[in-house]
């Protein structure tokens, strides 16, 4: 449950600095940087998520 919470507080703050940049910086320069950094958001969740889902499954197995 607390991971749920985490991820969404990430997303929100995320989301809230993309849009921010957006405002300040160009936006050809922002969408390459906003890729880079979305992806890199994307696979690191990833990573979290499938962690978790491993973690879960350990231990139902041990109980």
């Amino acid at each position: 449950m607390p991971i749920k919470i985490i991820k969404i507080l990430l997303a929100g703050v995320f989301a809230g600095h993309l849009l921010k940049a957006n405002r300040v910086r160009s936006v050809a320069r922002f969408s390459r940087a906003g890729w880079v950094m979305f992806f890199t958001a994307v696979k690191f969740f990833w990573l979290v998520f499938k962690y978790a889902r491993q973690r879960e499954k350990e231990l139902k197995k041990k109980l």
